[in-house]
């Protein structure tokens, strides 16, 4: 269950500004009920303890830099990837937000190369309506706890522990996931949800993600649009790949961009990394190995298009010097099939 914030009594700004410096972080100057920097440079100005007092009046806000030691903020920007944060993030102990928005700040520390900052928005929208999730590193700030958000509400903790060092590569996926899966459940049409269940289990399932992967993956997502048959939806999880090793007609990224449009499937395809499509299933593609001997001294019984030129499923070659109207004949032939005649009446042009 998600915590609730954690009541801490109204402090000063450069009381807030020490508690940063003090977890080896640095401040960062707001204007008061803001989120936006009051000083110039702010973003390599790095405050020490002895300018606090002079660089935090009583009544500005205080933000936290991102990126330079190691802290990136996780901002979830819609509702549908607050609901579904516990399910696809790794767990952290700095978690903040305000009342409208109690779980929307999730920070973590980073253990390799910083990457860069990552805004993945509903293509359908501007990004600054359809921003879903929002990763900030270098070169941003994150408004903190104590701080009054400019709706009017107090920013607080969530969680106030320590923020979780995980792998840069993780958090990015992991991100990435969460904002595919809000996607998904922003375009859940009930008149069409079989399909689009369908075709996202058999693109997944074509481009090798595990029963489990695409469980973990599905799952909350139809506990978020309460869609009552999800578990009819999760055992076709597992009918799939048995309908793909069987040759059977599977769903995938044509039937759901046919249901959610180009636009959407595109970022579904870049975020959940759908590039490497697994090998067609041996059981589609038969191989039938035969010997040389078997081949020249096993009699099969021919099927002609054209008795005895032209062999059905076969490759025949029509040669013959220049000018002996070797163009002309294999047109006469084409014209011939084409209509069902038999080549000028010849008995031995029948089919």
């Amino acid at each position: 269950m998600p915590s609730k914030p954690v009541k801490i009594p109204h402090r000063s700004a450069d009381s807030i500004a020490r508690e940063i410096i003090a977890a080896g972080h640095f401040p960062v100057p707001l204007e008061p009920r803001s989120k936006r920097p009051s000083e110039e440079g702010w973003s390599k100005s790095h405050i020490t303890i002895e300018e606090v007092s002079a660089r935090f009046p009583a009544t500005c806000n205080v933000g936290i830099l991102t990126g330079i030691t190691g802290l990136v903020d996780l901002d979830l920007d819609c509702d549908e990837a607050i609901a579904l944060s516990d399910e696809y993030l790794p767990d952290t102990g700095w978690i903040w937000g305000r009342r409208g928005r109690p779980r929307s700040h999730w920070l973590y520390r980073l253990k390799g190369d910083m990457p860069s900052t990552m805004k993945l928005a509903d293509p359908r929208n501007d990004e600054e309506r359809g921003m879903l999730v929002e990763l900030r590193t270098n070169g941003h700030q994150t408004i903190y706890p104590g701080s009054t958000h400019p709706s009017g509400e107090k920013v607080k903790w969530v969680t106030h522990q320590q923020p979780a060092e995980v792998e840069p590569h993780t958090l990015v996926r992991r991100a990435k996931h969460l904002a595919a899966a809000c996607l998904i459940a922003r375009s859940w049409d009930p008149g069409s949800r079989d399909e689009i269940a369908a075709a996202l289990i058999g693109a997944l399932d074509n481009y090798g993600w595990t029963e489990a992967d695409i469980k973990a993956f599905l799952g909350p997502i139809l506990s978020l649009v309460g869609d009552e048959e999800s578990r009819d939806r999760l055992k076709k999880i597992e009918r799939t790949p048995r309908a793909r090793a069987a040759g059977g007609h599977i769903y995938g990224l044509p039937k759901l961009q046919e249901k959610l449009g180009t636009e959407v499937v595109n970022k579904l395809v870049e975020w959940l990394e759908l590039y490497n499509r697994r090998s067609p299933s041996p059981s589609r593609l038969p191989l039938d190995l035969r010997s040389a001997f078997d081949i020249v001294n096993t009699p099969t019984k021919a099927s002609w298009l054209l008795r005895p030129y032209l062999e059905e499923y076969a490759i025949a070659v029509l040669s013959g010097d220049y000018g002996t109207f070797k163009s002309f004949l294999a047109l006469d032939w084409a014209l011939h099939l084409a209509t069902g005649k038999h080549w000028h009446n010849d008995p031995r042009g029948s089919k």
